[in-house]
């Protein structure tokens, strides 16, 4: 059970990470459109 716990936890994190990185992206893209324009 101990090893699902974690498994859960980690996918957690990275799914946190993921999310934010993508925002990050998407805002720079969207930054460097608007600098663009």
């Amino acid at each position: 059970m101990k090893f699902v716990e974690s498994f859960v936890e980690t996918a957690r994190l990275l799914t946190i990470v993921e999310v934010g990185l993508l925002y990050y992206t998407l805002s720079l893209s969207m930054g460097g459109l608007s600098n663009c324009a």
